[in-house]
């Protein structure tokens, strides 16, 4: 699976299918990924690279828990759809960096 249909997936099963009960508020959105230091698509992927790799993961991992449970919840405005769309990106790197053992034995 390509990242841009991986991304495509996680957008509409995940983030667009949650029980809304109200609209995400921005500054949470921030307090989930500021941590990762994800502020913008280029900084996901410094996610790929980073030293501790096994560190990183576990970070991520926490983050998106965290993330989905949140945006489960909520709904984004359209304003507010770039943190959706960085929570996929991240996801993506997630699942092929973290959670792909053939991508780690390469």
């Amino acid at each position: 699976m390509n990242l841009i249909l991986g991304f495509q997936i996680y957008f509409i099963l995940v983030i667009s299918s949650s029980k809304v009960t109200g609209t995400c508020i921005e500054e949470k959105l921030i307090k989930h990924l500021s941590p990762l230091g994800v502020n913008s698509p280029e900084a996901i992927l410094s996610l790929a690279t980073s030293h501790n790799i096994s560190k990183t993961c576990r970070k991520v991992s926490n983050s998106l828990l965290a993330l989905d449970k949140y945006l489960s919840i909520c709904s984004l405005t359209k304003l507010l759809q770039v943190y959706g769309r960085l929570t996929a990106g991240v996801k993506v790197v997630y699942d092929y960096v973290c959670a792909d053992v053939d991508f780690q034995t390469r």
